[in-house]
Formats: structure tokens, sequence, C-alpha cells
């Protein structure tokens, strides 16, 4: 038997001939090739700005992988006769099982990309104080994962709520760009009190405290009057939620002292019906 009846009989078996199956298979695999590297290299790339968790970033690069390997595995294939129709008849298969997987697990997978798009957007991450307006949760953020976002409250309860939700959600972030917080003191104080000393005293407080920031934007102000008294308010910015709460604890047990030492006396507030 010579080549020339060897190849003849062989081309059958391919869709365009041997020659043409090999070529376009090696070219299949060189851009199989090329595409692996750059995937893994834009992973890396972007696990090394934080743009991608770790978790994330496997997760990722094992679905890219895998449907690299399918999609270039079926080319080859289908330029082989004996399997072109077989080939067909699986991805048509194929494509009707992701259809009735990807419905019946639409909400796994809509947490899954809704953790793709928190991890590269970065809304909030890992330490970021946030609030959801619409749960009325608030916390700190703890973890990141493909499904779900822990958030530990301040009563120390872990909220693991899906990502989906924290994707669609109305969300807070007290650490974004700038941590910094405006803190609000309020108190009540008696008509007969020297209400010019009570805010001398509150100020001075204020400008005397460590933990508060930005001096030149403390305000003491008359804030309301009511029937049993009139309400000052003190506002002071920290440098965060902690410091805030911290310095305003602090405050107000050295506002206390002050007052009674200068004889300034607290309201009442009686709540009528």
């Amino acid at each position: 038997m010579t080549v020339d009846t060897w190849l003849k009989q062989v081309d059958k078996y391919f869709e365009n001939g041997l020659v043409s199956f090999l070529i376009t298979s090696a070219l299949l695999v060189v851009f199989a090739f090329v595409v692996k590297e750059l995937a893994h290299y834009t992973v890396k790339l972007l696990q090394k700005r934080q743009a991608l968790s770790e978790n994330m970033s496997k997760f990722v690069s094992h679905i890219l992988m895998a449907l690299l390997y399918v999609v270039t595995t079926m080319s080859v294939l289908m330029q082989i006769v004996p399997f072109h129709n077989y080939t067909v008849s699986i991805l048509a298969g194929s494509g009707i099982a992701v259809l009735v997987v990807g419905f019946a697990a639409q909400e796994t997978f809509s947490n899954i990309i809704a953790g793709i798009f928190i991890s590269i957007f970065k809304p909030f991450t890992i330490g970021d104080t946030v609030t959801l307006t619409e749960q009325g949760i608030t916390g700190i953020v703890e973890d990141i994962n493909l499904r779900h976002t822990t958030i530990r409250t301040y009563q120390n309860n872990r909220m693991m709520i899906p990502n989906s939700t924290m994707n669609s959600s109305i969300v807070e972030n007290k650490n974004f760009n700038d941590c910094s917080i405006y803190n609000y003191v309020y108190m009540f104080i008696r008509y007969g009190s020297d209400t010019e000393l009570a805010l001398k005293i509150l100020n001075e407080v204020a400008m005397n405290e460590p933990l508060c920031i930005k001096k030149e934007k403390i305000s003491t102000i008359v804030y309301d009057l009511t029937l049993s008294g009139a309400q000052l308010r003190m506002a002071f910015w920290a440098t965060d939620l902690d410091d805030g709460f911290t310095a305003s604890t602090l405050m107000r047990r050295e506002i206390l002292k002050k007052f009674k030492d200068s004889g300034i006396e607290f309201s009442t507030i009686r709540v009528t019906q």
C-alpha cells in the first residue's frame, strides 16, 4: 500500500482530511496554551492588586481551565467523522443540562457571581465597618467567600449574608476611603442653668480630649428648646467608629463632673401620652 493510498483511506475519517486535522488541532492546542497563560497571568495580577482573594482566584482559575479544556477537546473531536455526531449530541445535551442545572441553582450562581463582583470592585473589604440600611445590620466584615459575606455585629454575633443580597443592597461603608466619623453628644439642661457656661465647658472638654481630631471643626450649639429644658449638642470628629464611641463615653464622664462643679443641672425629660 502506497502512502497516497493510505492517506486517501485515512482522510475519510476526518472532516477536511488528516493534514487539515493535524494543523487545526495543533493551532487549537497552541491557542489553548496562550489563553491559559493569559488567564493565569490575569488572575495573578488581580490577586496581587488585591482585586481577587486567594479563594476567589482559585475558583476563577479552575472554572476558566475547565471551560478551556472542554472547548478545546470538543473542537478537536468534531473534526473526526466517527465522533462528529456524538460530539454535537453531547454539546446539545450539555446545553440542556446547563439550562436545567442553572435554573435549579440560579440562587447559588447568583451568589457566586455577586461574590466575584464584590472581590473585583471592592465596595467593602475585610475589616470594614458596614451598615445594611434596609436590613438594619451593622458590624465588621469578617470574611467574604464564594457564597456569603460574614459580618460580626457589635454583640459579637456572626451574620452570614448571601453575596447577592450584599451586592444589591444599599451598604454604608464607614471605612471607604476615609475612616473618620462625625459624632454627636446630646444632653438637656434646666432653663435656670448658665447655657453659655455649659457650651463653654462642652467645647473645652472636646478640645482636651486626645481622641477628638479636627479640633477646628468641633461644634457646640443649643440644638432645641423643650418644655423641660434646653437641649445642647456637641459634635466632633474621631479617627474611626471605635475612637468615636470611646471619646463620647470619656467626655460624658468629664461633662458630668464639670457640670456638677459649675452648678449646671440636667433636666428630666418626661414623655406624655
